[in-house]
């Protein structure tokens, strides 16, 4: 018996102390950290905030002016910007403000400011070797015929937020779960869960606590959120092992959405603990189940379509081949 305690306790201790060391890493890592050079801070900070301009332009109901804020901050970021890190967040943010003003014809009451980005965005024009790749794009997309190719699907996915209002019905919910079953899991643990939400007050409350879908909340009128269960495992090793399995789990459901004609949205459980109860209490999801996202679900309302650019990091900054010495 007192062996079994000594494993115990030392198990539980080894946890605590690589969790520890995984806060230690996180407070000296992170985007907010003085420690971590501004340059290299800004890099993501630009990515985030053009990606926000992005997701207002792509709204089906974009309300005019939106975001002064966010783009005065986020013009301030690329003009601090160093560029010896790489282009990328340049022409991403760039393009998103150029594509910003293309959307305010003149006359609109905000166009004193709009003309400010404007003349922001005349400094980069003709600037060798910068693309401006972000903003938005529009497209005529195809509603219902066959299911997608995995290739298909892997080349067309995007994050759509254009919902026709009509519930989908349980036999497709319950396929589009089968079809993400498919994802790999650790040892076959398939510790992920999903919850799915038809309930108008009851999916008002859950996206007001996540706090990521403002403009187009009220088109959504099926929400999933994806959870995976902390009780699959078990010592140090496996601590961040929850995070993985469930996010493989998710890119399978988008995939399968897609391949369903559905279109789906991933919008992110990045939330404090408070907050994290709280969705959990309104979601009714069992305790000990870790959130991992919530997925904004739906046919696609029409087929003339505008999505956010969501431009890709150039290949050679993502991959490196690590030669033997």
């Amino acid at each position: 018996m007192l062996r079994k305690l000594q494993i115990l306790l030392y198990t539980q201790a080894k946890v605590i102390i690589s969790y520890v060391y995984d806060v230690g890493n996180y407070l000296r890592y992170n985007g907010d950290s003085l420690l971590v050079p501004k340059k290299e801070r800004l890099y993501y900070r630009i990515i985030v905030d053009a990606h926000s301009i992005e997701k207002g332009l792509s709204l089906k109901d974009r309300r005019p002016g939106f975001g002064q804020e966010k783009i005065k901050r986020l013009m301030n970021e690329v003009s601090s910007y160093d560029t010896s890190l790489g282009a990328f967040p340049l022409e991403m943010a760039v393009g998103a403000l150029r594509a910003y003003v293309d959307l305010h014809p003149p006359g609109e009451p905000e166009q004193p400011f709009v003309e400010k980005v404007r003349q922001f965005v005349e400094r980069f024009n003709g600037l060798d070797g910068v693309a401006l790749t972000g903003g938005v794009q529009s497209a005529v997309l195809p509603i219902g015929g066959p299911a997608l190719t995995l290739l298909e699907g892997l080349q067309c996915r995007r994050s759509i937020r254009y919902f026709d209002e009509q519930l989908i019905d349980r036999t497709t919910l319950l396929e589009l779960v089968r079809l993400a079953q498919g994802a790999p899991s650790q040892c076959n643990r398939q510790a992920t869960r999903v919850y799915f939400y038809q309930g108008r007050h009851q999916i008002d409350q859950i996206l007001a606590l996540q706090g990521g879908a403002r403009g187009f909340s009220q088109s959504i009128s099926n929400l999933a959120i994806v959870t995976s269960d902390t009780r699959a495992w078990r010592g140090s090793n496996q601590r961040n092992q929850i995070y993985v399995d469930g996010a493989l789990f998710l890119m399978h459901f988008l995939l399968a959405a897609e391949a369903l004609r559905l279109v789906g949205c991933p919008l992110n459980l990045a939330v404090d603990s408070r907050v994290e109860r709280q969705i959990r209490d309104v979601g009714r999801i069992r305790a000990g189940e870790r959130l991992i996202a919530c997925v904004a679900l739906g046919p696609m309302a029409g087929t003339a379509i505008r999505f956010a650019r969501s431009p890709r990091r150039p290949i050679d900054e993502v991959v490196s081949f690590v030669t033997e010495e």
